[in-house]
């Protein structure tokens, strides 16, 4: 069955490969646009998320749907737990948009800590150095938590370790997202990657090499998330179940997937009926995840396309391709107000 989609797909360039991989620390600078060539990734390795409209969307629209979560309970009881970096753009967007006070940045780079602390936007956010399962443990799990880990490398046993701890312990009403790198290995060494990655007890038996390429990856990666986390869910007591509420796949240096899902047992289950997630454009339950693709623009092109979407007109801008201006009219409202070079 294809992928929905939320925009055209627009031209692109294969991106650099990106070795990296983290558990625990923040986000590193990554910026790739569909568009984008290997010279604009290699000028901006560490660029703010205004000039990555891909990531920016896809934070935006996690933000739009948490912030329904006050069905449940009001907002300011929530806490954010997340790797920050020292940007720390995903905080400044729970606090300002979503309302959360409480928050945790988990840092492994424990050799600039000074910097980190610096650029701490607000004083309730607790910064720990360290390996990320190490330093959940040392957190009170049983608060209400919006958790995002944020990884750059594929699915793997240490993310899945990571993740299981909060499904496990995090009170329902509370979100589990993650995001993780979804590029294609070479044809031949698929499979074996993907097991050696989480586990051959993990990966289902019916997974085939040629199920892993750039659409079968992310579906597969999800697949063994919810089979995984579904299994500490229903061992729960009492019994609980996960809502996934969010799949999508964007490119950001590389292709990545983006996961979430709300924790619902019992006690909450009339909460959660009454959260209009299903509503929202960005709402997918299941393994057809949706395609964020926006094309790289300049600040007189993203002026240009406003001005013709505000008259109602078929955005058109010389020199750019139709699937471009598109894709810009489908998305524009992601996009940061001020205009910013993109």
């Amino acid at each position: 069955m294809p992928s929905r989609r939320l925009a055209l797909r627009s031209r692109r360039t294969v991106p650099r490969r990106s070795d990296s991989v983290r558990s625990g620390t923040g986000c590193a600078g990554r910026s790739i646009l569909s568009s984008t060539t290997e010279a604009d990734l290699a000028r901006l390795p560490d660029a703010p998320y205004a000039f990555r409209p891909a990531k920016r969307i896809q934070r935006m629209m996690f933000c739009d749907a948490v912030r329904l979560l006050r069905a449940i309970r009001p907002m300011e009881e929530y806490r954010y737990v997340g790797l920050g970096h020292w940007q720390f753009v995903d905080f400044e967007l729970m606090r300002r948009e979503v309302g959360v006070r409480s928050m945790v940045s988990i840092e492994i780079d424990t050799a600039r800590k000074a910097r980190y602390e610096e650029n701490k936007p607000f004083a309730e956010i607790d910064l720990l150095f360290g390996d990320a399962f190490e330093k959940l443990q040392e957190i009170d799990l049983h608060v209400p938590t919006i958790a995002w880990l944020d990884y750059l490398s594929k699915l793997n046993s240490t993310g899945l370790r990571d993740l299981k701890l909060l499904t496990a312990e995090l009170p329902p009403g509370s979100v589990v997202a993650a995001t993780f790198n979804c590029r294609p290995d070479r044809e031949d060494q698929r499979l074996d990657t993907l097991i050696r990655a989480v586990g051959s007890d993990v990966v289902p038996g019916d997974v085939r090499e040629d199920a892993l390429d750039i659409v079968g990856l992310p579906r597969i990666q999800r697949r063994i998330l919810v089979e995984q986390l579904d299994a500490v869910a229903s061992a729960r007591t009492p019994a609980a179940r996960l809502q996934q509420f969010m799949f999508l796949r964007y490119v950001d240096r590389a292709p990545m997937m983006f996961w979430a899902s709300l924790i619902v047992d019992e006690t909450v289950e009339e909460q959660a009926g009454s959260v209009p997630l299903s509503r929202l454009e960005q709402f997918r339950d299941g393994e057809d995840f949706l395609e964020v693709s926006v094309p790289w623009l300049t600040t007189r092109e993203v002026i240009s396309l406003n001005e013709q979407i505000r008259g109602g007109h078929v955005p058109s801008v010389r020199g750019l391709e139709r699937d471009d201006c598109k894709a810009y009219a489908n998305l524009h409202r992601w996009y940061p107000i001020v205009p910013l070079p993109f």
